[in-house]
């Protein structure tokens, strides 16, 4: 039992550490640019995450920019915006559908 416990405590702390040493490199990491067709509730502490309503006559016509991608696995893309921090932020996940397209960016070098 008393290994059990030491290894889920180690296992939390790794797992904060690798949170905290990502937020630090979030911006080099691959953006996402997220086209959707209803507004996504999306909101930031970060100013780099920006909303743009393109027009009602696109049919994706929100457009989202000023993420970065953390993994993508089965459709599913797992997002921070910029200034993004890892005690305190959530991570966005987006579905892509018809009515969610996601596009990818390089990120800074």
């Amino acid at each position: 039992m008393f290994l059990f416990w030491t290894v889920t405590l180690v296992a939390g702390q790794l797992g904060e550490q690798h949170a905290e040493q990502d937020s630090r490199n979030v911006v080099q990491r691959t953006g996402l640019v997220v086209f959707s067709a209803e507004r996504l509730g999306l909101s930031s502490r970060s100013t780099e995450l920006r909303f743009q309503d393109l027009d009602a006559a696109v049919r994706l016509r929100y457009r989202y920019t000023g993420l970065r991608l953390i993994v993508a696995r089965d459709g599913h893309y797992y997002a921070v915006p910029i200034g993004w921090r890892a005690r305190t932020d959530p991570i966005c996940i987006f579905r892509k559908s018809a009515a969610v397209r996601v596009e990818l960016t390089p990120g800074v070098q």
